[in-house]
């Protein structure tokens, strides 16, 4: 919400970067499993900081360990084309229906590794 609120409701640049490097890391032949889970992080770290708020930033900073974890477990379930579009989707998401398309991204990821578990 901030994120949009501070960028006049728009996704910013810095993270429509982030998504597109995430793309290309999918879409390279047989990439380290290492190297997508950095250009994940790296989404989810741009979109944080474009609510530019050092709090923020720093309670996200101190949970991104959690998220790493987190993407690790989905190797087994998602294929790269699917981690590339859900995040491509979730920039058209936020910027068509705000938070709530936050909230299903994450709802998505979590159901898929509950869903293994």
């Amino acid at each position: 919400h901030l994120m949009l609120e501070r960028n006049e409701g728009r996704v910013p640049d810095s993270v429509r970067d982030a998504v597109a490097a995430l793309r290309r890391t999918c879409d390279e032949p047989d990439p380290p499993w290492s190297a997508v889970v950095a250009a994940h992080d790296a989404v989810h770290r741009a979109l944080v900081d474009a609510a530019h708020s050092p709090r923020i930033s720093r309670a996200y900073a101190a949970l991104a360990g959690e998220l790493h974890l987190f993407v690790v477990q989905l190797r087994p379930a998602w294929s790269l084309a699917r981690m590339a579009e859900h995040h491509e989707q979730l920039l058209d998401g936020l910027e068509a229906d705000g938070p709530p398309a936050l909230r299903r991204h994450l709802r998505d990821g979590a159901q898929t590794v509950i869903g293994r578990a």
